[in-house]
């Protein structure tokens, strides 16, 4: 063999080794467990709500990570749902204490029975390796409240 040749497989050879260890690095990173975010379950600040009324939550958050997260807000009503809202967020770590809207109250909602709650499907997308990201899914829910016939405007 030439000394191109010695070098040319040398240069090969180095050029695997390093994409193997790309490659392992981000399975390992990927697999990793993560600690996202803890959270109380989010209670409403009244527990009867008429249509077109502002739903107000409170609760307790401790978020790990920096990323991004989706929300996807229903109202759930026994087996009913409708959509309210949907926000996209930066996250930062942080451990707050909160009181925000999760949306209105929607006017075709049909009054209690049964009794209703909101349902917050949230994707986070955390970076894990460079520029490659993953996303968790959570579920909360509040507790339950009664929707009344009335309807505010």
């Amino acid at each position: 063999m030439t000394k191109i040749h010695t070098a040319a497989n040398k240069i090969l050879t180095w050029t695997l080794v390093l994409i193997s260890l790309f490659m392992a690095t981000n399975i390992l990173m990927y697999s990793w467990p993560r600690k996202i975010v803890e959270a109380d379950a989010p209670q409403t600040t009244k527990t009867s709500y008429s249509r077109g009324e502002e739903v107000f939550v409170k609760g307790h958050t401790k978020v790990y990570v920096t990323g991004t997260d989706t929300n996807d807000v229903r109202l759930q009503c026994g087996s009913s749902q409708y959509f309210v809202k949907q926000l996209n967020l930066d996250i930062k770590p942080i451990d707050i204490d909160y009181v925000f809207s999760l949306g209105i109250i929607p006017f075709v909602t049909q009054p209690s029975p049964p009794k209703c709650k909101m349902v917050t499907v949230t994707t986070y997308y955390i970076k894990y390796f460079l520029m490659f990201t993953r996303s968790y899914q959570v579920t909360f829910e509040t507790n339950e409240f009664i929707v009344t016939n009335e309807i505010k405007e």
